[in-house]
């Protein structure tokens, strides 16, 4: 059984954590297909194993992960009630079931179920970490720290126990111990994401210099992931050093070359701050492109224009933002601008 679930484990990681994506619509659609047969064929195999083993609730919760993986909600769910009913003294099954309410948002379910697990196994760290999700979502921090610690009394090298506790201190403000919290988290799992992400936005606050550092260590974690090169890139942008942080927007185009955001920046950065404003304009027709209700994409590339002499392609612009929000001061401003210009 454990090797099983290992080998759903090693699957689960190589759909989400894939190799860059080909530029071209048949490399993509091939390798979607591919992603999509491997799947099947994971559920193909776990059913064969139920048949043989129909009451071993591991193979369920594994099935529900598959689903949960594809974001077949429903499906999942329907998966972890058969590994409940399959053992319900196993308290992995109702934490299981719980993290599922829990992601569905159905917090009150989830809060009864994880109840079940603690009722049969009052020590279970899976089982306190599941708790002390719930009530950080409910804002009760004391319930929190009790469960997380809770957790961590039974193994003191679990990082998500310590994960936890840096959330609910950073939303109480106080910083100083999230960022030992957080720290702590990646000091039991140095490829904790999430902690390295929270560490660098908790810096970059200061502006203090280990904030590119944490970033760096999210992307080592995963790289195609956008959140990290794109608060990088947003940092040394702030810092003024542009060049570094349209590096960090190429690598998320890269990955998904539908970030309209990035285009967004680094046109911002071209039209702001290296004066050059055809490639200002093209990064914000980029981002019009891809989201055609963005009107401060199509005020900005008026701008861009603007100032390239082009009045009349700009005035177009400016129009389309005030069309598409009519009380846009900015845009009113820019037209009236425009319009002097073009008369005198």
């Amino acid at each position: 059984m454990k090797t099983l679930l290992t080998i759903l484990t090693a699957s689960i990681l190589l759909f989400s954590c894939s190799s860059e994506p080909k530029t071209d619509a048949s490399g993509s659609d091939q390798k979607e297909q591919s992603s999509q047969a491997n799947r099947k064929d994971t559920i193909k195999i776990l059913n064969e194993q139920i048949k043989k083993d129909p009451n071993n609730p591991d193979l369920y919760i594994a099935k529900s992960s598959v689903y949960q993986e594809r974001k077949q909600f429903g499906k999942a769910l329907d998966e972890a009630k058969r590994a409940v009913k399959a053992d319900s003294t196993a308290p992995r099954t109702w934490v299981h079931l719980s993290k599922l309410y829990y992601d569905s948002k159905r917090i009150k379910e989830s809060m009864q179920t994880v109840k079940n697990a603690l009722d049969l196994d009052p020590d279970n760290a899976d089982a306190h970490t599941r708790m002390a999700w719930i009530y950080l979502i409910l804002q009760d921090y004391e319930k929190v720290y009790e469960h997380a610690n809770a957790a961590l009394k039974n193994n003191e090298f679990l990082p998500e126990p310590y994960y936890i506790k840096g959330l609910a201190y950073k939303e109480q403000g106080n910083f100083k111990l999230a960022v030992s919290s957080f720290r702590t988290a990646t000091e039991q799992d140095n490829n904790h994401y999430d902690a390295w992400i929270q560490l660098g936005l908790l810096h970059a606050k200061v502006q203090h210099p280990l904030t590119v550092s944490y970033y760096d260590n999210a992307i080592r974690v995963d790289s195609t992931n956008y959140e990290a090169h794109y608060n990088k890139g947003f940092y040394l942008q702030n810092q003024g050093k542009y060049r570094e942080a349209m590096e960090e927007y190429d690598a998320i185009l890269r990955h998904n070359e539908s970030f309209y955001n990035a285009y967004f920046n680094k046109g911002f950065i071209y039209l702001e701050h290296l004066q050059k404003y055809d490639s200002a304009a093209m990064m914000y027709t980029n981002v019009i492109n891809i989201n055609p209700m963005n009107y401060k994409a199509y005020l900005n590339r008026g701008l861009a224009k603007e100032r390239d002499g082009q009045l009349t392609a700009a005035l177009a612009d400016v129009n389309e933002a005030l069309n598409l929000k009519p009380d846009y001061e900015l845009a009113a401003r820019a037209k009236s601008r425009i319009e002097g210009k073009m008369e005198n």
